[in-house]
Parts: C-alpha cells; sequence; structure tokens
C-alpha cells in the first residue's frame, strides 16, 4: 500500500510539471533608426503564417516591444512608422523561445 501511494505521489508530481511547461514563445526587441536612434511609437505587427493570428502594438519611448504567449510557430514581424520604410522579417517562434527581432529603419517616403 505505501508503494501504491508513493507511485501515486510521484505520478502527480510528473503530471503537474508537465501541465505547467508552456507550448508559447515571446518575440521582442527594439527598433532604432538608421542612426541608432529609438523609434518610438513604431506600429508593430505579428502574424502567425500558420494560422493568420495577428497581433499589434506599437513601441515605447526607447524603441523596444514585446509580444508576450505566442504560441509556436512560423511568424511575420513587421515595423513601420510614417516617414520610414517598412522592415518585415520571419522567424520560427519555438516553446519557451525569447526570440529577439531588432529593426533598423531607413529614412522613406513619408
Amino acid at each position: 500500500m505505501r508503494y501504491v501511494a508513493i507511485c501515486v505521489v510521484l505520478i502527480l508530481a510528473v503530471v503537474t510539471i508537465t501541465s505547467a511547461q508552456s507550448s508559447t514563445g515571446t518575440i521582442l526587441g527594439v527598433v532604432k533608426d538608421a542612426s541608432g536612434a529609438a523609434v518610438p511609437g513604431a506600429s508593430m505587427t505579428v502574424v502567425n503564417s500558420d494560422t493568420n493570428q495577428t497581433r499589434t502594438g506599437t513601441t515605447e519611448e526607447d524603441g523596444s516591444y514585446r509580444f508576450d504567449s505566442l504560441p509556436v510557430g512560423n511568424y511575420q514581424v513587421r515595423a513601420e512608422k510614417s516617414g520610414f520604410s517598412t522592415v518585415q522579417n520571419t522567424l520560427t517562434l519555438t516553446v519557451a523561445q525569447q526570440a529577439v527581432v531588432n529593426f533598423s529603419l531607413s529614412v522613406g517616403a513619408v
């Protein structure tokens, strides 16, 4: 009986640890201009190429952005701001990955 109780406790511990693992990742980075200055307020778009699920946001004052809890898969990440050319990158996001995608925007059409 004691052996059975120990086995049950061990199985529950393994199940708890396994279910605590997440099947998501994070995409983050910084958007700068050609001179290396931060670009605050740039529009960021993240599209899961597998599901077409889209998330949007804007960069902070220091040019940083972050998209948490994204399902694993293939993504397109786009940065754009008026007066600059739009830049896009692709990547495959894996479990628990923190993918850093930095952008450098060059002056473009207004």
